[in-house]
């Protein structure tokens, strides 16, 4: 499941298409429970893997900063009890409208669990989350 803004989901065909292919829309103003709720399905299911992304939105310049990275991620494998595959997405935004590539990075999992067994809270998990995102970023490619 991919979780995408419900700007996207306007349109008739790519509103099709993105229905299609398992996304859903989502209002990034407003967080309701009936979003949490229904991510939280997905999620328990077993069926699911769910894509979010932790920064809200692409940026040009600068965009991986600590203030722009959200709670999401540690949110949902806290409530949930499992664990997060960061993803590092490089080339979204192509110059002039010229089409390029795009480079997926893949980091290590990070656990919802601590060494000992305890459990993490959520912003423990958010910050493993960006800290191993900004390690993919900083890599030379």
């Amino acid at each position: 499941m991919i979780m995408t803004k419900k700007e996207l989901f306007k349109e008739g065909l790519k509103s099709w298409i993105l229905y299609n292919s398992g996304a859903f829309p989502v209002d990034r103003e407003r967080i309701t429970r009936d979003f949490l709720s229904r991510c939280n399905r997905y999620i328990s299911d077993e069926k699911y893997d769910m894509l979010m992304f932790g920064q809200g939105k692409r940026r040009w310049r600068g965009w991986f900063r600590k203030k722009h990275f959200r709670a999401g991620p540690g949110h949902l494998a806290y409530s949930n009890k499992v664990d997060v595959c960061p993803v590092y997405f490089r080339g979204t935004f192509s110059r002039y409208f010229i089409p390029g590539r795009m480079h997926v990075r893949f980091g290590p999992v990070v656990s919802h669990l601590n060494p000992d067994g305890s459990r993490k809270n959520k912003e423990a998990i958010s910050d493993e989350v960006y800290e191993a995102i900004l390690k993919m970023h900083n890599k030379s490619w």
